[in-house]
């Protein structure tokens, strides 16, 4: 006699949340999967991310950069199928530019700068240099603004954020 035993398809895609964000993922399962339960048998999920036991997903807020391999089970009364996730928590970019200046000694400076992927109400100060005399930084908006009164000369300067 020959049994074939059909086991329920269970399976995660790579995941890669970002620190501080939100985030949740889905396991792709058989459509005629039965009711069961999932659980973390191997690994550790990353602080801040759960596993919800009847739906399989995963999810939270991650709150620390981590990178792990978990399997999660799912179980039903007859049947036990496993998968593989890789997660690995990533730091959120931030991007932070000025638009190139030349500055008069006298003339009236503006300098606004365009910033992507801050969270929260970003502050901003010199990482590096000083600022040509007569401008100033505004730490709430980035903005390089003033009347520069001279000595002429380059002023490098890093702004962080």
């Amino acid at each position: 006699m020959l049994e074939i035993e059909i086991l329920p398809l269970l399976s995660y895609p790579p995941a890669a949340p970002i620190l501080g964000t939100p985030f949740t993922i889905t396991p792709s399962t058989s459509p005629a999967i039965v009711i069961g339960s999932y659980s973390v048998i191997a690994g550790t999920l990353p602080p801040g991310l759960t596993l919800d036991s009847l739906s399989g997903r995963i999810h939270g807020t991650p709150t620390s950069l981590f990178s792990s391999s978990v399997t999660i089970e799912f179980t039903t009364g007859l049947q036990k199928v496993q998968a593989y996730v890789l997660i690995a928590v990533k730091g959120y970019s931030i991007t932070l530019s000025y638009p190139p200046a030349t500055v008069t000694i006298g003339q009236p400076v503006n300098l606004p700068p365009t910033t992507t992927g801050t969270k929260g109400t970003p502050v901003y100060s010199l990482a590096l240099g000083q600022l040509p005399p007569g401008l100033t930084l505004n730490p709430r908006t980035g903005v390089i603004s003033g009347t520069p009164t001279g000595p002429a000369g380059n002023y490098p300067v890093e702004v962080k954020v």
